[in-house]
């Protein structure tokens, strides 16, 4: 049996930002071992979002309607045990959210911050849903306010807004928005940039660009995600085995929810031809043996 953990029960504000950063970083290690998908990272990155901006916001109040909403507002009485997070993990993301608190306050929320952060959340819910057009334009609404280049939420609006475009196959255009990922936050995930850039030329049937922007991403050293590495290798493979136009990767199968199993984890939506599968609920991982085939992407990294 659950039990509510509410922002009173924790002892100081740090508490608070600190079980969202362990449970992301938890995450964030193992999410391509435990199959977790997009849209649950996504859920995921958005509560540890919303702490941090608690935690640097000097009005608290504002943000107490998404308060309630946070990822880290139910835990089950077994969490208590031996490794908590990894409890979490088991859990379907619903259980985590208010979906419908997120969707009033991206829609009529009186705090421009609290209302683009549940847009951002929303627009993760929208992509999992495979509608392209809306999640969109809910990316470019948080973009647009012009975040800083190391805010949390601007890896996830850029990324997000690339898988956007692909899945309304507008490709060359998701090409050039995951470009953008490599100017955020002083290049530190120009590997993800190039990853995303050789995938969709090796869809488009260009191989030898593609492996040309693999072998250049594999090339970064440190890079981030932790996972992209596995990701980059996967793609190589592909190319190279094949020589010619590479199919899409199949959808993901749900091994196992992000960095845990969730209890019941949620089935993938079909993809739109050559995109990636974008898995219908669930986020950033340790260094994971390479897959046989490529992975469905992971969550952007963590803030």
């Amino acid at each position: 049996m659950a039990r509510r953990i509410q922002r009173k029960d924790l002892k100081k504000p740090d508490d608070f930002v600190d079980v969202g950063a362990r449970i992301l970083g938890w995450v964030n290690d193992h999410r391509v071992t435990l199959g977790i998908a997009l849209a649950g990272a996504l859920v995921l990155l958005f509560g540890v979002m919303l702490v941090v901006h608690l935690r640097r916001s000097a009005d608290v109040e504002a943000w107490r309607p998404l308060l309630d909403a946070v990822p880290v507002r139910a835990l089950p009485a077994e969490a208590s045990q031996a490794n908590p997070l990894e409890m979490l993990g088991r859990q379907d993301p619903a259980v985590w959210v208010d979906a419908q608190r997120i969707r009033q306050v991206a829609e009529s929320g009186e705090e421009e911050g609290p209302r683009l952060v549940a847009g951002l959340a929303l627009a993760g819910e929208l992509l999992a849903q495979g509608d392209g057009a809306a999640a969109e334009a809910r990316y470019r609404a948080y973009l647009a306010a012009d975040p800083r280049q190391d805010a949390a939420g601007r890896l996830v609006a850029q990324e997000g807004l690339g898988y956007a475009l692909e899945r309304q196959n507008r490709r060359t255009e998701a090409a050039q928005a995951f470009a953008a990922i490599a100017e955020i936050d002083q290049g530190a995930y120009k590997a993800l940039a190039l990853y995303h850039q050789g995938r969709l030329a090796a869809l488009d049937g260009r191989a030898d660009e593609a492996r040309r922007l693999l072998l250049e991403a594999k090339g970064i050293e440190n890079p981030q995600p932790r996972d992209i590495g596995a990701r980059i290798e996967g793609w190589l493979r592909r190319t190279e085995l094949e020589g010619t136009p590479v199919e899409g990767p199949p959808a993901a199968t749900p091994a196992t929810p992000v960095e845990g199993p969730p209890a019941a984890p949620p089935v993938a939506e079909p993809a739109p031809a050559g995109a990636e599968a974008v898995p219908a609920a669930a986020p950033v991982d340790s260094v994971p043996v390479a897959p046989e085939a490529p992975q469905a992407d992971d969550e952007p990294a963590a803030p």
